[in-house]
C-alpha cells in the first residue's frame, strides 16, 4: 500500500523516476499476492506515473489493463478514477470519441457529480472541451464543479479549476482576466507542491503570451518552463526514459526568437517601454505631469495615457507606488 500511494504522490510532486519505480514495485507485489483491489490501485498509480512522464502510449496500455482489473471488483472509486484518467489520456492523443464513451459510462453528461471520482470526470470533460476549443462548455463545467464542491473546498483556490477558467477566458478573448486566473492557478499549484501540474500551467502561459504577441513575457515564461523541465527530467534516473521525457516535454513548448537588447531592457523593467521609463525617472524627481510634458515635448494628455498604461502593466494604483517601484529599479539614479 505504501508503494501504491507513494507512486502517485512522488510523481505528482515532481519526483518522476521515484514515482515510476514505486508504482512498478506496487504492481509486482500486488500481483504476487493476487490482491486484485491493490492491483487496481497499483495499475492506476503506474498509469499516472507514465502520464506524468508524457509517455501516453504506455499510460493508455496500463490504464486499460487496470480498468479491466477494477471493473470486476465492483469498486466505483477505482473504476471512476480509471475512466477519468484514461479519458484524459485518450483526449491527449486525439481520440475524443473513445474519451467521450468512457465518460458517458462513468457519469452521463448533465448528471451532477457526488463524489471525488465523479468530480474528476467532470474536470476531465472540461479539459477535453479546451482541447477541442469549446471554451463556453469548459466554463460551464468549471462552474458545475464549483457549485458541487464541499464547503471547505470553496474557501481555498483549486488550481485545476483556476487553470480551466483562465484558459477558457483567454480563448474567449478575455486576455487579462484569463491570465490573472492562470497566474492564480500557478500560485496555488506552487503552494501545494504539485510540480507536474505547475509545469502544465507554465506551458499554457507561454502559449497565451505568444498568442497575444507579448513576446517579452513569453520569453520570460519560456525560460521558467525550461528550468522546470530540467528539474523534472533530472528526477528520472534511467537515461533513456529521461531523454524520452525531455524530448516529449520540449515538443510541447514553442520556439521563441531571442530578445533584442531593447526587448531585454523592457523585460528587466516589467514591460515598461523606453518612453515609460523616462516618465518614471521624472516622477522620481518629483516632476508634475505638466513638467514631464514640457521636458519630453509631448502633451499632458499623452503623459496621462502613458501613466495609465504603466499602472496597468505594474498593477499599481498611485503615483507614490509608482515612485517606490521606480526607485527599487534604480530609475531615480
Amino acid at each position: 500500500l505504501a508503494f501504491l500511494t507513494g507512486g502517485m504522490i512522488w510523481s505528482s510532486y515532481g519526483h518522476l523516476g521515484e514515482g515510476l519505480m514505486r508504482a512498478k514495485t506496487a504492481l509486482d507485489i500486488a500481483s504476487e499476492i493476487e490482491n486484485h483491489h491493490w492491483m487496481a490501485g497499483a495499475y492506476y498509480s503506474l498509469g499516472e506515473a507514465y502520464f506524468a512522464l508524457l509517455d501516453y502510449n504506455q499510460a493508455l496500455e496500463v490504464l486499460e489493463a487496470g480498468l479491466k482489473v477494477a471493473r470486476p471488483q465492483g469498486s466505483a472509486f477505482w473504476t471512476g478514477h480509471f475512466i477519468a484518467t484514461l479519458a484524459l489520456a485518450c483526449g491527449t492523443v486525439g481520440n475524443f470519441q473513445r474519451a467521450e464513451l468512457l465518460l458517458e459510462e462513468g457519469l452521463p453528461q448533465g448528471q451532477a457529480p457526488h463524489n471525488v471520482h465523479e468530480r474528476r470526470m467532470v474536470w476531465v470533460r472540461a479539459e477535453l472541451a479546451l482541447m477541442q476549443r469549446k471554451p463556453e462548455e469548459a466554463l460551464y463545467l468549471a462552474e458545475t464543479l464549483s457549485n458541487s464542491a464541499p464547503g471547505q473546498m470553496r474557501e481555498r483556490p483549486i488550481p485545476m479549476l483556476l487553470k480551466v477558467r483562465g484558459q477558457a477566458l483567454v480563448m474567449l478573448g478575455r486576455f487579462k482576466e484569463g491570465c490573472r486566473l492562470l497566474e492564480e492557478a500557478r500560485r496555488a499549484a506552487h503552494e501545494l507542491g504539485a510540480c507536474v501540474f505547475l509545469w502544465q500551467i507554465q506551458c499554457v502561459l507561454v502559449h497565451v503570451y505568444l498568442l497575444y504577441k507579448k513576446r517579452v513575457y513569453a520569453h520570460r515564461e519560456l525560460g521558467i518552463a525550461y528550468k522546470m523541465l530540467d528539474e523534472l527530467a533530472n528526477s528520472i534516473d534511467e537515461g533513456e526514459q529521461r531523454e524520452r521525457f525531455r524530448s516529449a516535454a520540449r515538443s510541447r513548448l514553442p520556439s521563441v526568437r531571442p530578445l533584442t537588447s531593447k526587448q531585454a531592457a523592457k523585460e528587466s523593467f516589467d514591460g515598461l517601454s523606453e518612453r515609460e521609463r523616462e516618465i518614471a525617472r521624472l516622477i522620481v524627481l518629483g516632476k508634475t505631469n505638466r513638467e514631464i510634458a514640457e521636458t519630453l515635448v509631448i502633451s499632458q494628455r499623452t503623459v496621462g495615457t502613458h501613466l495609465e498604461h504603466m499602472y496597468a502593466k505594474l498593477n499599481l494604483g498611485t503615483r507614490a507606488q509608482l515612485t517606490t517601484w521606480a526607485i527599487s529599479k534604480g530609475l531615480g539614479e
